[in-house]
């Protein structure tokens, strides 16, 4: 069994630590009280506590017969939460989810988007279909794409990164 677990530190995470942690550590800075600093410590070392064991019990199991996501804490899958194995003919990562779809094009799983593209790449490689990335990004956010850009083949392996300008 091949277990991929989701990466901790993403980029909305980052976003998030940075707000949050702000607003914790701000009475370390504006005050000199002892209980201001000691709370706002407190709670940032809860609220990490917390997203870290959201995401550490999330997983996708990858078995010799069936792909499988356990979500934890963390939101769980959209639709189906079991894909057989041999069913599953390409990996397309979208904008807010992530589908694995049949020889006919159509979902056969759809789990959440908290897998980055590297995840994905290992779980494209394990199951030896192509994965697709079908989000484009933009100025302030990523949208979807009629037809994505392949990032792994199972016959020459992860192809290159390409740019925002080349897209």
């Amino acid at each position: 069994m091949i277990v991929i677990r989701p990466r901790f530190w993403r980029p909305v995470h980052v976003f998030w630590v940075v707000v949050i942690g702000g607003s914790c550590l701000s009475p370390v800075v504006f005050q000199a009280g002892a209980f201001p600093e000691l709370a706002g410590l407190g709670v940032l070392a809860v609220m990490t506590v917390m997203v870290w064991l959201g995401t550490r019990a999330a997983r996708l199991e990858i078995t010799a017969t069936e792909v499988r996501p356990r979500h934890g804490w963390s939101p769980g899958p959209i639709g189906k939460k079991v894909a057989v194995r041999s069913e599953i003919r390409s990996i397309h990562y979208r904008v807010r989810q992530v589908t694995f779809r049949g020889a006919d094009g159509q979902p056969l799983m759809e789990i959440s988007d908290m897998w980055t593209l590297g995840d994905m790449v290992k779980a494209a490689e394990a199951l030896q279909v192509p994965l697709y990335d079908d989000r484009e990004e933009g100025l302030l956010k990523a949208r979807e794409l009629s037809e994505g850009r392949l990032v792994y083949d199972p016959a020459s392996g992860p192809r290159a990164a390409i740019s925002r300008k080349q897209r």
